[in-house]
């Protein structure tokens, strides 16, 4: 009996720990790190991003930068004596999960501000919840043309397509002589965004589309019929629009397939996990992005501002940041500025965002136009040589 008992207890046991592991992962967190108080001394500042799946790299490196910031901050007192807790989401770069977690957030009424996510997708799936419930979204990386317009409080400090599409193909067409090009790229708001503006401005400056392939992102992974088909049409140079991941395995069998032209990619591209898988498949591409990529041998010429930033995030997770934490810790840097200016209120936080202007952070020149909240961003280009991102030249916004 006394054995059965034991078992039973044990048994019991067990179950409690089950319980505890599976309430611990919930989607959303606090980050303890970033100020975990209770009470009306705290600002609650929701944050959400892919922190798991195949896009995890990006949401995680966001999280990364913005409790970094949100530790300084909170270490030095705070906001008017009152500490920045992060409460954070991860929405596994799903649109439903995204719409699900920004109803969440909007049910705290302590939450004026929600930060994310990484894709326009995501970003434009949240909008509308926010919009109605009059919380400001602010979207790190949200380059869809559209994504301002879907909100009175929607921002964002990426360049719209719009713009950036078309610098691309400037720089493309320019850079390559105008020689005939192919795409291949991603279907996702930004992909087919980015791809059309592309195209339609390559044509305009009187350059040949020869092909333009989608591919479903973190599902194609044999990329054979598309290059085979791409390889028939002779291109002179190939433009992939595909994240890190996808874009590895899409220049490496390229190469494979031996396709003898100009490699081109966008800035989404910059992961050193990139270089990494590719190897030299990507040596001698060039990279247009208006994201800044660091390195050691160059933090000397950085400014003060961003070798402190550099230098920290180095310090604090052990790898050199890119330029999308880079654009985090602006968001969170900005916002967090604003708040110490004119309280925690959604629309005096708007009013303040829109005259912004001309911001100069670690992750580059940011201007806002106050009237349409559309953001201009100097274009930085990159090559790949020897496994190592160089400067190649930056192009000043226009």
């Amino acid at each position: 009996m006394k054995k059965l008992t034991s078992i039973f207890v044990s048994l019991c046991l067990l179950c409690v720990l089950i319980a505890g592991c599976t309430s611990s992962a919930d989607t959303s967190t606090s980050d303890a790190g970033a100020g975990s108080s209770t009470g009306e001394d705290v600002i609650r500042i929701a944050f959400f991003a892919p922190l798991t799946g195949n896009s995890m790299q990006y949401g995680v490196s966001f999280q990364n930068a913005i409790n970094m910031k949100v530790s300084e901050i909170n270490k030095a007192g705070g906001i008017d004596g009152k500490q920045i807790e992060i409460v954070a989401y991860d929405d596994k770069n799903d649109p439903k999960e995204a719409v699900n977690i920004a109803n969440k957030i909007v049910s705290d009424p302590s939450i004026k501000v929600a930060i994310g996510s990484f894709s326009s997708s995501c970003s434009m799936a949240a909008a509308p919840v926010f919009d109605e419930a009059g919380v400001l979204h602010l979207g790190p990386t949200a380059s869809h043309p559209d994504f301002v317009s879907m909100g009175e409080k929607s921002f964002t400090i990426a360049m719209p397509m719009k713009f950036e599409g078309a610098a691309d193909a400037d720089y493309a067409y320019q850079k390559t002589g105008g020689k005939d090009i192919a795409l291949i790229y991603l279907n996702s708001d930004y992909g087919v965004s980015h791809s059309s503006v592309f195209k339609e401005s390559y044509e305009a400056l009187g350059g040949k589309v020869v092909a333009f392939e989608e591919f479903i992102p973190g599902q194609t992974k044999d990329f054979t019929p598309v290059i085979t088909k791409i390889k028939q049409a002779n291109p002179g140079a190939l433009f992939v629009i595909a994240d890190y991941s996808d874009g590895a395995n899409i220049f490496k069998q390229a190469k494979n397939l031996e396709l003898d032209c100009d490699l081109i990619g966008p800035g989404m591209l910059i992961k050193d996990e990139f270089i990494d898988v590719a190897g030299d498949a990507v040596d001698g591409l060039l990279m247009l992005s208006t994201l800044p990529i660091y390195s050691e041998d160059d933090r000397e010429n950085e400014s003060p501002a961003k070798a402190a930033f550099v230098s920290e995030y180095q310090d604090l997770y052990g790898v050199i940041p890119d330029g999308f934490p880079a654009n985090a810790y602006d968001c969170i840097t900005l916002i967090s500025g604003m708040i110490d200016k004119v309280g925690y209120d959604a629309d005096a936080l708007a009013q303040e965002f829109r005259q912004t202007g001309r911001y100069e952070g670690v992750s580059g020149n940011i201007t806002i136009d106050p009237e349409t909240k559309e953001v201009k961003r100097d274009l930085m280009v990159y090559t790949i040589a020897d496994g190592k991102y160089a400067v190649e030249e930056i192009v000043p916004a226009t």
